[in-house]
């Protein structure tokens, strides 16, 4: 028969001395270090690929509309007899080529899904390329009374498809246009002071292509992809990094 003594011996080793303790919060404490930036890392990846598949589902709205009129796709109009303004992924969403509008905004950067109750979020958006459409043979502008415009975009005109950028994921940089300052933004240039395009992804930005296609790029493969359809050039170029960070792109 076991002793009070043995038995007392035998529940006092079943316990944790305070070194012991110590030891396992330092474990737990480096497995937190080691495995929570590997979910962040998986988190934002996640959110890339439904970034991916947001800009792939454009492309294809685009691609429908393109066909209903002979190349010519409308990424902006102002009427101003009716007092209403059409940027383009209201006008994909209006003639059904898109149905849900959460496909529109990037689930990385803010405000990250599509608000409705929000008026000023219709320039909360991916990107237009205005850098190159505005520039291009490609462009048609339509003028009509007083500040009335209509602006076209012909995607069966462009010589390389595959190297012309169409939308991207970009940021606004100036607080009184659109609404779009520190949020996603509607259109972008290389050297403008309404948007830019946003390095959001580990060091990429996603960037959909006239012929359909997307592809998270860093800043030289997105530098490449302007120089395949415009002439090289000196000038400043200029996307936007987190936090707020202009990086030059060019010369």
């Amino acid at each position: 028969m076991m002793s009070k003594s043995s038995v007392s011996s035998s529940v006092k080793h079943k316990g944790f001395t305070l070194i012991e303790l110590l030891v396992v919060i330092a474990i737990i404490a480096i497995l937190a270090a080691i495995l929570f930036p590997v979910f962040a890392k998986a988190r934002d990846k996640a959110r890339q690929i439904k970034c991916i598949n947001n800009l792939k589902q454009c492309g294809m709205a685009f691609s429908m509309y393109a066909q209903d009129y002979d190349g010519w796709v409308l990424y902006y109009s102002y009427d101003e007899t009716i007092k209403l303004e059409v940027t383009w992924h209201r006008c994909l969403y209006d003639n059904g080529y898109i149905t849900s509008r959460n496909v529109f905004v990037c689930p990385s950067f803010y405000p990250n899904y599509w608000r409705e109750k929000v008026s000023s979020n219709k320039y909360n958006t991916y990107g237009w390329n205005n850098a190159q459409v505005e520039g291009s043979s490609y462009y048609k502008p339509d003028k009509g009374t007083g500040i009335s415009n209509w602006r076209y975009f012909n995607m069966y005109k462009v010589a390389q498809p595959a190297q012309f950028i169409m939308l991207a994921d970009t940021v606004g940089i100036k607080s009184d246009i659109g609404n779009t300052h520190n949020r996603q933004c509607y259109a972008f240039g290389l050297n403008s002071t309404e948007g830019r395009i946003h390095i959001r992804h580990n060091g990429l930005a996603d960037l959909l292509f006239v012929d359909g296609h997307v592809a998270a790029c860093d800043k030289e493969k997105i530098k490449q992809a302007f120089l395949a359809e415009m002439p090289a050039s000196t000038s400043i170029w200029v996307a936007e990094e987190n936090k707020a960070t202009p990086v030059q792109i060019n010369p």
